[in-house]
């Protein structure tokens, strides 16, 4: 009497051949979603940018300057004074400019999410309760009447509250953010441009 036997489950072989599909597949989807993270961080950043940008314009057409720099160690400069054009009067209510940057209210030690770039922020780690650090500096022209928006260098450390100012000399020296670029608006100039300070 012979008996038949229905085969069940898979073999030892079978396994291994359907977990190598899996793992082959794993590893060619990997970097793509690395890549799609790294694309929308920096698709983020370029948007701060450019709405920081058209804030410092429409200060510019107001005040018919460019803000004032901060003084050494005090809150001031060109950040806090564009808050109301980004809609963040709250904020600028709290605020009082000339004051030691030690003195800042603790609701504005974190920067509004529009000076925030994912790519630094990825690399930062400041304490609770001091001030979060700069991500974007205006950098003015020589007299003062023209000014562009440039994300920081990756070394770069300043707190916000005391609204950085860079030149372009300044930029080569360390590497930017966006694979060694930089994003930057150039005031009534229309969009954002990949800046890569290397010859």
């Amino acid at each position: 009497m012979s008996a038949n036997y229905e085969r069940r489950g898979i073999s030892l072989v079978e396994m291994f051949v359907v977990l190598g599909i899996i793992a082959i597949l794993m590893a060619l989807l990997f970097p793509a979603v690395q890549a799609a993270r790294a694309r929308a961080r920096d698709t983020v950043c370029k948007n701060n940018v450019y709405q920081t940008n058209l804030a410092l314009v429409q200060y510019m057409e107001v005040m018919k300057r460019i803000p004032p720099p901060s003084e050494p160690g005090k809150v001031g400069g060109w950040m806090t004074a564009i808050l109301p054009f980004l809609e963040r009067s709250d904020l600028d209510e709290v605020i009082t400019e000339g004051i030691p940057l030690q003195q800042a209210p603790e609701i504005v030690l974190a920067a509004p999410p529009i000076y925030r770039c994912l790519v630094r922020d990825a690399y930062e780690k400041t304490p609770p309760k001091e001030i979060r650090l700069a991500h974007f500096a205006m950098i003015p022209s020589r007299d003062r009447k023209a000014a562009s928006i440039v994300d920081v260098p990756l070394k770069f450390e300043a707190p916000w509250l005391s609204s950085p100012e860079l030149s372009f000399a300044q930029l080569p020296k360390m590497g930017g953010p966006h694979h060694g670029g930089y994003f930057i608006a150039h005031g009534m100039n229309q969009g954002v441009d990949l800046w890569d300070p290397t010859p």
